[in-house]
């Protein structure tokens, strides 16, 4: 394994300025450890949840159920990707 180098904040002109806002909320240097530290979060929040517990679970009557709501680990997925691609300078992949 690779020794980490720390990616840094992105310089103005890295990115469209609609996004500016977003590249703000995120505290410190290194955006790799950041996602890397908010995955092992995600998983300790959703790790869990066996299909038992989860079937027919809503946080409100006619929402979506909690089986519906692991849609989100793909497109958390996607955008790791959409995300690591940009971070090593690959094109990135077309929007779903």
């Amino acid at each position: 394994m690779r020794e980490h180098v720390p990616s840094g904040r992105p310089q103005a002109g890295e990115y469209a300025d609609y996004a500016e806002a977003d590249i703000a909320a995120v505290a410190g240097d290194d955006i790799v450890s950041i996602l890397r530290q908010q995955a092992l979060e995600t998983l300790s929040l959703f790790g869990d949840l066996g299909e038992e517990r989860i079937r027919g679970l809503t946080y409100a009557p006619g929402k979506w159920t909690m089986k519906e709501i692991r849609l989100l680990s793909r497109i958390c997925g996607w955008t790791r990707v959409q995300v690591e691609r940009q971070v090593y300078g690959i094109k990135p992949l077309q929007s779903l």
